[in-house]
């Protein structure tokens, strides 16, 4: 990859993004000592590739599924983070680390371990903003 330019995002050429902000990326990932295979060097990219393509206030009232939970355990809808961005986000991971096999899906609400975690992050974030918040 080369040192400058621009990259797309997960092969979507209307997410043109700054090569070396993903060399950076790529370079916090390979020194992460709880990453030792493919698929958890892919569930930390996506992590974060999604705060670098998010602000946190959207983070913290979106999420990647559509519904999250109260501290009652009761469930609330949330409005998704756009479903081409995250997408593109599971494919670049894809494309980067062959061994990571989770899958984003555009409709439904299919989970798995990476869905999962990027819905911790939000959660986190939410809390971090709103710390007062019962959502």
């Amino acid at each position: 990859m080369p040192e400058t330019g621009k990259y797309f995002l997960g092969g979507n050429e209307s997410l043109s993004r700054n090569i070396r902000d993903y060399q950076m990326l790529l370079e916090k990932v390979a020194v992460l000592k709880s990453c030792d295979n493919d698929a958890e060097r892919g569930r930390k990219l996506c992590g974060m590739l999604l705060r670098e393509e998010f602000n946190k206030e959207e983070l913290a009232v979106n999420n990647i599924t559509g519904v999250s939970r109260d501290t009652n355990k009761r469930y609330i809808t949330r409005t998704k983070l756009d479903p081409v961005v995250v997408a593109a986000i599971f494919s670049q991971a894809q494309h980067q680390f062959p061994g990571f096999k989770d899958t984003y899906p555009m409709e439904g609400r299919k989970s798995n371990k990476t869905i999962e975690y990027l819905n911790d992050i939000c959660k986190k974030v939410r809390y971090e903003i709103r710390p007062s918040s019962n959502s």
